[in-house]
């Protein structure tokens, strides 16, 4: 086993932004066992850049290499043996979990730590990995960085098995503050328990902030009856991290169990008039599924005026919800006003669709005249919610809208108005030939709906034209038309085999729905690997030498600004432990990709997104890079990397406008908001992204 001894002159330094023991208020230096402190700067020579490169080598290729990674656990440089620690995780299987059940008794803290964090990742609930999980956890006075790391993975594999240590934290009243704070985010990711609201509830009453909002947190998610009276507690808590993460769990349902509904509604209709926005918008978020209008309706009115915009787009949102028609005034005053961002607008006009949907249909007529493409956009979603013969004409003009997300958003509301107007399928034949690729796809899926034998031909003719795109969108849609067919018996497969069958597509995905759809693929077809190209070691030496290198010297990460009609928002990236994700991210900045994008997903108290060109959630730069899952954790201002599934990684990011634990070693971290957070607050959705640019 490698000595916790230096065997050369080296020292070891991470990051406040970056470092393991990094707490919301600040950074906690990591310690040695013992309590020595750990030397302050690591400087990589040519060799362990080498070692580094080929670790990250073999993530990339999703391929483990046993080999190599026992070969870099022997290193005498504790980073180095750390990093094949997390390497192994990210690539997980049986002999992964053989590496790191050795790597967790490593001599040094940190690379238990990371071995610890590797084990919880990859997903092993064997016994041997909870026992051997369970004792670095219960060792936390001595240990805290690996029990702490130990717990956190215990909740990630989410074993009933892992429930005595996690409460055993839990009793420990001398256990390390950062130990018992992730306990509490752990223990409600395993089945419910009788015994966990009992393990959780002192701890709401503790005298450590960053302690009590964690038990809030870990009460609402845990939920019951028992719960309630704590969560009616902490909803009254002095901090407004312990009083918004407990109002989460303030549903009607757990009220009426506990038969404590009028209490709970009062704490509720209390919040929503907090000081602090977070608190405002969780309360009218839950106000709707009360059912009590008469009680809800005129809070919820009263904050589409509010001064924050994201609680005024969660009031507007939530009228919506309550289908009242009492609210139809107030939406439609909202909506109407052109002083008012287009999100706040947008969330109105939803919500008036559901109140009033005649009402709705008028103001979305306006809006399809309107200059604004935006507010067209909006028009075409809305009126798909009108009567067929009325919104007919007006989605008709729409999907030949000159821009792509009116015209696809026009398409996609026209087709259930065919099943009505029948006539109307013309509209998706003509758009077969858009030029814009989401454009053709949304008309393909419309022409699906009703589509016959006679429709064969043209969405054959749509696939192969669709292959010539840079993304597989309309591709995608053909192939699920044509299995449409085939499930009414139409012989599709045939046809397309006879058109296609020397011509395999090169995306996996695009392989897979075939194979989906169809039941079948040519003969000789293979699946595309979907694993990216092999790329030469000393690419990964740059990445090394740029991003990890000078963080573990001393230097803080790179940092980029991103201006708002707000203000700008300073992150720094994570260059250290998301190398290969901040080195994508800072090459799509350069090649002008984050240019004219706009904030296309603001959820309030939640994120706020970026990064996607077309605008409509989906859109990407035409690569996938994998994950780089992390010990780094999801608080207020953390940046991540937004998924669809697995290594599905592009341009679009994430800010967190709150700590949300439940992303934790789910969703790459690469960096955080060092400042302008108020900015990131105020943003709301559909706002232009004005400028992103480097700082250093």
């Amino acid at each position: 086993m490698p000595s916790t001894e230096p065997t050369r002159a080296r020292m070891r330094r991470v990051a406040c932004a970056v470092t393991l023991a990094a707490s919301a208020s600040g950074c906690a230096p990591m310690a040695a066992p013992g309590g020595e402190p750990i030397p302050a700067v690591v400087r990589l020579e040519p060799a362990d850049i080498t070692g580094l490169a080929e670790l990250l080598r073999m993530e990339d290729a999703r391929q483990l290499d046993t080999a190599l990674v026992a070969r870099h656990l022997a290193n005498p440089l504790p980073e180095v043996r750390a990093r094949a620690a997390l390497a192994a995780g990210r690539v997980p299987g049986p002999a992964a979990t053989s590496l790191l059940l050795r790597a967790v008794t490593d001599g040094d803290a940190g690379v238990r730590a990371r071995a610890a964090f590797a084990l919880g990742i990859a997903g092993d609930t064997s016994a041997a990995v909870i026992e051997a999980l369970a004792a670095i956890a219960a060792d936390g006075r001595t240990q805290p960085g690996p029990a702490r790391e130990a717990a956190a993975a215990l909740g990630l594999l989410a074993s009933p098995a892992a429930r005595p240590a996690l409460e055993g934290i839990l009793a420990d009243a001398q256990a390390p503050a950062v130990v018992r704070q992730q306990a509490l985010l752990a223990i409600w990711r395993l089945p419910r328990a009788a015994s966990t609201v009992p393990a959780v509830a002192p701890w709401l009453e503790d005298g450590d902030v960053e302690t009590r909002w964690r038990a809030a947190y870990s009460l609402w998610r845990v939920g019951g009856p028992d719960a309630l009276p704590l969560l009616l507690a902490g909803s009254r808590d002095p901090d407004d991290r312990v009083r918004a993460n407990a109002l989460r769990g303030l549903r009607p349902g757990l009220a009426d169990t506990a038969n404590a509904r009028a209490q709970t509604l009062d704490a509720l209709l209390t919040a929503a008039g907090d000081p602090h926005p977070h608190v405002r918008i969780n309360a009218l978020r839950l106000l709707p599924g009360w059912r009590e209008p008469d009680r809800t309706l005129g809070t919820l009115v009263r904050h589409l005026d509010d001064n924050d915009g994201n609680v005024a787009v969660t009031a507007a949102q939530a009228l919506g919800e309550t289908a009242d028609p009492r609210a139809t005034a107030p939406l439609a005053a909202t909506a109407a006003d052109a002083n008012r961002p287009i999100g706040h607008r947008a969330a109105a006009l939803a919500a008036l669709a559901r109140v009033a949907p005649a009402r709705a249909a008028d103001m979305a007529e306006t809006w399809a005249n309107a200059p604004d493409w935006l507010l067209r956009m909006h028009a075409a979603g809305t009126l798909a919610t009108a009567p067929p013969q009325r919104a007919g004409p007006v989605l008709e003009r729409l999907a030949r809208d000159e821009h792509y997300l009116v015209a696809s958003r026009a398409l996609a509301s026209l087709g259930p108005v065919t099943d009505s107007v029948p006539a109307l399928r013309r509209v998706f034949m003509e758009q077969l030939a858009a030029g814009h690729v989401l454009v053709r796809a949304a008309a393909i899926s419309g022409l699906a709906r009703q589509a016959t034998v006679g429709d064969m031909d043209m969405l054959l003719q749509a696939y192969d034209r669709a292959l010539q795109d840079p993304t597989r969108e309309a591709a995608t849609a053909a192939v699920n038309a044509l299995g449409r067919l085939i499930r009414d018996g139409v012989p599709a497969e045939r046809a397309f085999h006879a058109r296609f069958g020397s011509r395999p597509p090169a995306d996996a995905a695009l392989y897979r729905a075939v194979v989906q759809q169809l039941g079948s693929v040519p003969v000789g077809w293979q699946e595309p690997s979907s694993r990216p190209e092999p790329r030469s070691l000393a690419y990964y030496e740059d990445v090394v030498r740029r991003y990890v290198a000078p963080v573990l010297a001393g230097e803080a990460g790179p940092r980029v600004a991103i201006e708002t009609l707000h203000g700008v928002i300073v992150l720094e990236l994570a260059g250290a432990d998301a190398p290969l994700t901040v080195h994508n991210f800072l090459s799509l900045l350069d090649r002008g990709y984050y240019v004219g994008t706009r904030w296309h997903r603001v959820v309030p108290n939640f994120v706020l997104q970026d990064g996607d060109p077309r605008g409509d959630g989906s859109g990407g730069p035409g690569h996938a890079i994998r994950d780089e899952l992390n010990p780094l954790r999801y608080l207020r201002g953390t940046l991540g990397m937004a998924l669809s599934g697995p290594d599905t990684g592009g341009g679009q990011f994430f800010i967190t406008h709150s700590a949300q634990p439940h992303l934790d070693g789910g969703y790459t971290i690469f960096g955080r908001v060092v400042d302008g957070m108020d900015a990131a607050d105020a943003v709301v959705q559909d706002e232009p992204v004005i400028a992103v640019r480097r700082m250093q």
